[in-house]
């Protein structure tokens, strides 16, 4: 649905997955009470959904300010 409302390059939209599903692990995680291995303070899980959605966001960003192909190849 998004992809047909704005422009979006292919990767963008899995790239807002990732990040979506990570930030969502995040507020997951502050509402477990099971057992973890614990770092910093902090469940091991909740550093890994922090790490994968600064990564989403990072593709994310990356893809969508990449030039067009099709507007490359037009300039040669």
């Amino acid at each position: 649905m998004l992809g047909h409302h704005r422009d979006i390059r292919p990767p963008g939209l899995l790239a807002l997955y990732v990040a979506g599903y990570s930030g969502y692990r995040i507020f997951e995680e502050t509402i477990r009470i099971d057992s973890s291995a614990y770092f910093l303070g902090l469940r091991l899980n909740m550093y890994i959904a922090i790490a994968a959605t600064l990564f989403g966001i990072g593709w994310f960003v990356f893809t969508q300010r990449r030039p067009a192909p099709e507007a490359a190849a037009g300039q040669g």
